[in-house]
């Protein structure tokens, strides 16, 4: 009796039973490659179904059937690119970054990379940090996630220009001057820059004779200064004014004297007039 097990791929397994130095199976290899979830063989992510039919020496025959599941629980992988601090381009508050985007790995084809969070290589970053999220999804749903950030920094100073420096007269009867001037106002690359006068006096003030020097400083909101200065300078250009008294004709007493009201006196009226006190 001769019986013979059939496979689908066609293998047949064969065992005599009055054959002389038989001690087991007589196995033929098949002419096509052994199918998917063989024992042996690489079975594809998913099911396979496996059947096999067993026939007699009169025909009949019977039909069993397993499948092989083959399921991918392994994420997959991806790296991003380093962290980076970058300062502003110049007159800008961001700066454009190029880096390279991350692609992810996985055990099986089909895997597919998105950015989630930030912005893309060679985009405008703005002033601060921004957090670049790149994740990497498989066919059977895994994922694997990365993350970079890129930090701007703002290291250029403001700028500020002052008017230029005047000379002015002292104003009538006066030893000092009003002056007005424009007060100069910085600029930066950023908004919210803030000037302030650190030294001098401002504009529309009465002016002392000599020099005055005004100082005015930015700072931008990084803590970046510029200052600029200018003088005022009051000079005194007002002739003093002096009053004699009348001519006389006296005559001479016993002492050859005669009285009039001196100089001094005259000094003394001009200062309480409000004029400049130097006298030759």
């Amino acid at each position: 009796m001769v019986l013979c097990f059939h496979w689908e791929y066609h293998q047949h397994l064969c065992k005599s039973g009055n054959t002389a130095g038989f001690t087991g199976r007589d196995r033929y290899e098949p002419t096509p490659p052994l199918p998917p979830g063989f024992p042996g063989t690489a079975a594809a992510p998913g099911v396979t179904t496996n059947t096999f039919v067993v026939t007699d020496g009169s025909g009949n025959t019977a039909v069993c059937s397993f499948t092989v599941t083959v399921s991918d629980n392994e994420d997959p992988q991806i790296t991003c690119p380093a962290s980076s601090t970058v300062d502003t381009d110049v007159n800008m508050c961001s700066a454009v970054v190029n880096y390279t985007a991350p692609v992810g790995t996985d055990n099986c084809s089909g895997s597919m990379t998105t950015q989630t969070v930030g912005l893309s290589g060679g985009s405008m970053f703005p002033l601060g940090v921004t957090t670049n999220t790149f994740v990497v999804s498989d066919g059977a749903g895994n994922t694997a996630a990365c993350s970079f950030t890129v930090t701007v920094t703002d290291n250029e100073d403001p700028h500020i220009t002052c008017p230029a420096s005047s000379t002015v007269d002292t104003d009538v009867n006066m030893c000092s001057a009003f002056v007005n001037y424009t007060s100069p106002v910085g600029t930066d690359n950023c908004s919210g820059s803030l000037t302030t006068q650190t030294a001098g006096l401002t504009s529309g003030s009465m002016f002392p004779l000599g020099v005055t020097t005004n100082t005015f400083v930015v700072t931008d909101g990084a803590g970046n200064t510029a200052q600029c200065s200018f003088t005022v300078t009051v000079i005194d250009n007002e002739d003093p004014q002096i009053t004699c008294h009348a001519n006389s004709s006296v005559d001479t007493d016993a002492n050859w004297r005669v009285n009039y009201i001196p100089q001094a006196a005259a000094q003394a009226s001009a200062v309480q007039a409000g004029l400049c006190s130097h006298w030759e």
